[in-house]
């Protein structure tokens, strides 16, 4: 799905009243809900927070937690 400069890939889920500002949200990634994207998201990986940052990278079997 595309709208302007947005530009969400496949098996996306945003959190209720997230907003996404010109970026690309990668595949099989996460928005939590409330955050505010301003650049894009890699594929797998959780993003929260406003100016959203990465909380999270999936992998196949765990989740990789980064350093705030």
């Amino acid at each position: 799905m595309t709208a302007g400069y947005v530009t969400i890939e496949d098996d996306v889920f945003v959190g209720m009243g997230a907003m996404i500002a010109k970026s690309r949200i990668g595949n099989n990634a996460t928005v939590g809900a409330g955050s505010v994207v301003l650049k894009d998201v890699e594929p797998s990986s959780f993003v929260t927070g406003a100016p959203a940052k990465l909380n999270m990278r999936k992998t196949q079997r765990s989740y990789i937690v980064s350093n705030p």
